[in-house]
């Protein structure tokens, strides 16, 4: 065969034949199982433990690691904090929790108010990050009384720069919101599409949030459980003392996707009834929709 009839042949051949070259679909999600009546998690599970779905579709857990060491990113409102000693309190409490964090734990820090401010770079060595988040938490009595919630989410997401599995954000806030010039549903989609897994944590609302006439603050409490439960996480108050462990609870596993799956869908996961053992109390906290991440190739770093 002549040479250009033999390269014509060949690209005529691919075209015909898209689904044979097709690029497998991954991603990877954190999911949290535990037993409903003792409230504990369930450890020890392998990836064949899990059975997905994606409508009629069976999806292949191909890995599953329990022991996560995913990025965090602690985030706290302090508006208010100058008059408020609840507060204060409370960022005093989460500032120590992230300062005391082990050793290699991936960890940042931040504040907002007016203004957000955030730690240099997410730290792994307590001395670096007890001194940067000390350098935060010198300035919140100066970052006023107001609540900028939503754009302080906004900062947050774009901090992480390009997704690594499991990035999560811990908000600990009163759920309200009175400066933001981003509402709720800009911050949801943005959120959503990043693919980060947001817990929250509430703290007792502060006086001129939920009392002061002169302010005109939204209550967002609502809207951020439904954005909470939807990208997987969990929310939660201060006097839960098992909230901050929540950040490294669970799997982190890495699902096959139908190269369909390009925008995120909705899915279904649960515990098979392996050997006889039953998981009926079983509830799994996990990403309302899932999409494609990363390729094969990415993923395994080839």
């Amino acid at each position: 065969m002549v040479p250009e009839l033999r390269t014509l042949f060949l690209l005529l051949l691919l075209a015909a034949c898209p689904c044979t070259f097709a690029q497998t679909c991954t991603t990877h999600v954190i999911v949290v199982p535990f037993d409903q009546k003792t409230h504990k998690g369930i450890d020890g599970l392998q990836s064949v433990d899990f059975e997905a779905r994606m409508g009629h579709d069976a999806l292949l857990v191909n890995d599953s690691t329990e022991n996560l060491n995913q990025r965090l990113l602690v985030l706290v409102d302090v508006s208010g904090s100058s008059d408020h000693a609840d507060v204060t309190n409370a960022a005093v409490k989460l500032a120590d929790l992230s300062r005391n964090a082990p050793a290699g734990r991936k960890l940042a820090f931040g504040a907002f108010a007016d203004r957000l401010l955030l730690t240099k770079e997410f730290s792994t060595n307590p001395a670096e990050r007890s001194a940067e988040i000390d350098d935060v938490m010198a300035q919140t009595k100066t970052m006023g009384r107001n609540a900028g919630l939503f754009d302080a989410l906004h900062g947050a997401i774009g901090y992480f720069g390009k997704r690594q599995p499991g990035d999560t954000i811990m908000l600990v806030s009163d759920g309200h919101d009175n400066v933001s010039k981003r509402n709720a549903d800009d911050v949801s989609q943005e959120l959503l599409a990043s693919g980060i897994r947001l817990l929250t944590v509430f703290r007792p609302r502060s006086r001129f949030a939920s009392r002061d006439f002169r302010q005109i603050a939204r209550d967002e409490t609502t809207t951020l459980k439904i954005l909470t439960s939807t990208t997987g996480g969990s929310y939660t108050g201060l006097a839960d003392p098992t909230f901050f462990d929540f950040a490294w609870a669970g799997y982190l596993l890495d699902i096959a996707l139908p190269n369909s799956a390009e925008k995120p869908k909705i899915w279904t996961l649960r515990l098979r009834n392996r050997g006889g053992k039953g998981y009926r109390d079983a509830f799994i906290m996990y990403p309302e929709k899932i999409g494609c991440s990363v390729s094969e190739s990415e993923a395994h770093g080839n």
